[in-house]
């Protein structure tokens, strides 16, 4: 894929999916196992991970968006996030510069390691307002609402060779009620 191949809205789509489908990674061990827990370690790791990935997003979204609109000076002045911001801002383009400036100072955090573990809450929130102000410069469409699941199938009996048994396993995220990312995989129980 080229760089003109990229395309900010399916970029920012997939991220919100792959953060719902994170954030309810418990839901696929249940499968398996009826309950489960959360594990203290990812707890700590996954939101803030998540966070850099979501930041790293915008500041290749507005530098696409300079592209667009031929703001080839402001691409070229404009390097890092911070002048982005101001750029978008000084430009009146964005509703709210103050809160991105915040989440970039939060990113710069977490990635040097001066911040306390991010919180599920507080990665929700990010991406809230970074997908505002996405789709104030038409670089992302309003997510719907987001669901995470996991099914398994009751055990059937095989007609494949060597196969006693198999069911099918589903975990993923819908978008208002209809399947936007799934993984799903089947077990199968050999003859003894």
């Amino acid at each position: 894929m080229s760089d003109s191949d990229w395309n900010p809205r399916q970029a920012w789509y997939r991220l919100r999916l792959e953060a719902e489908a994170i954030q309810n990674y418990p839901l696929s061990f249940s499968l398996y196992l009826g309950h489960t827990h959360r594990d203290p370690l990812l707890e700590g790791a996954l939101p803030a991970l998540l966070y850099i990935k979501a930041v790293a997003l915008l500041d290749a979204s507005i530098e696409e968006f300079f592209k667009r609109q031929g703001y080839l000076d402001a691409l070229k002045e404009s390097r890092d996030l911070y002048k982005k911001i101001e750029f978008l801002k000084s430009h009146r383009l964005v509703d709210n510069p103050d809160a991105l400036h915040e989440i970039r100072q939060m990113r710069n955090n977490l990635a040097h390691g001066t911040e306390h573990p991010m919180s599920w809450e507080g990665l929700r929130t990010a991406l809230y307002t970074i997908e505002a102000e996405l789709i104030a410069l038409d670089l992302a469409r309003a997510t719907g609402s987001l669901e995470a699941f996991a099914e398994r199938s009751a055990l059937t009996l095989s007609d494949e060779p060597g196969v006693k048994m198999e069911r099918e396993f589903a975990f993923g995220v819908k978008e208002n009620g209809d399947v936007a990312l799934e993984v799903a995989w089947q077990q199968k129980i050999l003859d003894e």
